[in-house]
């Protein structure tokens, strides 16, 4: 397996989600109820991430079900279903200055925009979701032992 370049992070290993930061603003931007949006509040999630220098591999699980995929690192379009049963199509890069993973996406038959930011901080994988909009949420993941 390839090395990743020193200033990149690895975020190979499993997580757990531990909180999220501006979870209600976002998902009211997405149109989401005050029930449903209480309801994606209390639900945990997990991610299982293998990654080297050429590409990531995501293995998502919640209680809506299990997805995953593997994008390579230079822009190469993947498609994948999530758990929405959404048709999911993205390009995966390395940001410039290598500590941060962008994935552009287009989601659903409505082809709605969305770009990811996965990065650490203090020890834990942040996952910025952002919408065309410009609202954005930030799930926080602690690693598993």
């Amino acid at each position: 397996m390839a090395q990743l370049p020193d200033e990149a992070p690895n975020f190979s290993g499993s997580w757990t989600l531990r909180t999220s930061e501006k979870l209600d603003e976002y998902l009211k931007s997405e149109g989401w109820g005050l029930i449903m949006r209480k309801a994606a509040a209390a639900v945990s999630a997990y991610q299982t991430i293998e990654q080297n220098d050429k590409e990531i591999k995501v293995k998502v699980k919640n209680k809506k079900g299990t997805y995953e995929y593997t994008a390579q690192l230079d822009g190469t379009e993947c498609k994948y279903t999530d758990n929405d049963k959404d048709e999911v199509a993205s390009s995966t890069t390395l940001s410039d200055d290598k500590k941060q993973i962008i994935e552009k996406m287009n989601k659903g038959k409505d082809s709605k925009k969305y770009t990811t930011y996965r990065y650490m901080d203090n020890g834990e994988m942040k996952l910025k979701i952002e919408n065309d909009k410009g609202k954005y949420c930030i799930r926080i993941f602690k690693k598993d032992k």
